[in-house]
C-alpha cells in the first residue's frame, strides 16, 4: 500500500497541534497501513498511529466507530488502550476516513517460546476486559464470533476439512451458551498485545469490539497461542484467566471450537502475518498439525461433555 496522501497527513499532523508536521513515517502491519507518524512541532515530537479507510465504505466507518466506543470504554476502566487523538469518519481526507490514536510502547512481536508466565498474562489481560459487564450498544454490537462475520464458516482446505466442516455444522446447530454479556475484544491474538519485557502493557485495534460471551476472546486467544506454542500452551492461558478472574471458565471446549473455525480457509494464509509478527520459525504444516490437535482436543471434550 502507498503513503498516506500529502493532505491526509497534513490533516493528521494539524489534528495533533496547529504548526506540526509529519517527519517520519512507518507501516505497522504488512502492506502498510496502520501507520505509525512521527509529528514535531517548534517545541515538541510525538509518534501517533493512523489508520484509514474508504470514505465510501460503511464496513469501515462501522468498525472505526466501534474501535472509538471500545477505546472510550477500555479508558474509563483502567486498561491500557490508546488515547484517540482525532478521527475524520464523515466527509473523509483525501477519499479516506480516518482514525488517530496515541501510540503506546511496547512491541507485538510473538517470541518462538513463551513462559508459563507470559502466557498466564495473556490469559489474565483478556479477564481484565472481561470483568467489564456490557450489554450490546450502539457502537459495541452484540459479538457471539471473534473476528465478527470475517471467517467462520467458509469450507476449509486439504487437510483440515474433515474437522472443520462437520464442526461448522455443530456450532451452527448449537447457538451460543446463554450467559451474561461482558465486554469483549472481539479480535486476541497476541498481536494485537504490546509488551516490553515480559510485561503486557497495551491492547490494541478494537475494531470488531462489543458485548458478549466472554468465551469469544478466550476460545480465540487459546486457539493462537496452540497455533504458535502447541496445544498445551492454551492451559496456561486458561489457568491465567480463571485466576484474574476467580472462577472458572464455563462452555471451554464450545468456544475452543468457535476460535478454531475462526481460521483461514488455507492456514497458510495466516503465515505472511504470523512470520511479520517475528514468527519465521513456522510453517504451513507446523500450523496445521496444531491446529488440527487443538480443534480434536476441543471436539472430544465437548462430546464428553
Amino acid at each position: 500500500m502507498r503513503a498516506p496522501p500529502s493532505a491526509l497527513l497534513a490533516w493528521v499532523a494539524s489534528a495533533v497541534s496547529a504548526g506540526s508536521r509529519v517527519t517520519g513515517i512507518r507501516p505497522l502491519r504488512p502492506g502498510g497501513a496502520p501507520w505509525l507518524l512521527r509529528i514535531e512541532g517548534a517545541t515538541f515530537s510525538t509518534d501517533v498511529v493512523l489508520k484509514t479507510g474508504t470514505v465510501n465504505h460503511a464496513l469501515d466507518r462501522e468498525r472505526f466507530a466501534t474501535e472509538l466506543a471500545a477505546l472510550e470504554l477500555g479508558r474509563q476502566f483502567g486498561l491500557p488502550v490508546p488515547r484517540p487523538v482525532a478521527a475524520n469518519l464523515d466527509d473523509g481526507v483525501a477519499g479516506r476516513i480516518a482514525l488517530v490514536l496515541t501510540a503506546l510502547p511496547g512491541s507485538s512481536r510473538v517470541p518462538a517460546t513463551a513462559t508459563k508466565a507470559r502466557l498466564r498474562s495473556l490469559g489474565a489481560a483478556a479477564a481484565t476486559i472481561h470483568r467489564v459487564h456490557r450489554t450490546p450498544q450502539l457502537g459495541l454490537p452484540l459479538r457471539t464470533r471473534p473476528v465478527a462475520g470475517v471467517l467462520v464458516g467458509r469450507p476449509r482446505s486439504a487437510g483440515a476439512g474433515a474437522l472443520l466442516e462437520p464442526t461448522a455444522r455443530l456450532v451452527a446447530a448449537a447457538p451460543a451458551p446463554a450467559r451474561t454479556t461482558v465486554f469483549v475484544h472481539g479480535d486476541f491474538w497476541q498481536g494485537n498485545t504490546l509488551w516490553q519485557a515480559d510485561e503486557l502493557v497495551g491492547l490494541i485495534d478494537w475494531e470488531y469490539a462489543g458485548a458478549g460471551p466472554y468465551g469469544v476472546d478466550l476460545g480465540s486467544l487459546r486457539c493462537d497461542v496452540a497455533l504458535m506454542y502447541g496445544v498445551p500452551a492454551a492451559a496456561d492461558v486458561l489457568d491465567g484467566w480463571q485466576d484474574a478472574m476467580g472462577q472458572e471458565a464455563a462452555d471451554v471446549a464450545y468456544w475452543d471450537l468457535v476460535g478454531a473455525l475462526n481460521t483461514p480457509v488455507d492456514i497458510g494464509d495466516w503465515l505472511p502475518t504470523i512470520r511479520a509478527q517475528g514468527r519465521a520459525d513456522l510453517d504451513r504444516a507446523t500450523l496445521l498439525e496444531r491446529l488440527n490437535a487443538f480443534h480434536r482436543a476441543a471436539l472430544d471434550r465437548y462430546h464428553r461433555g
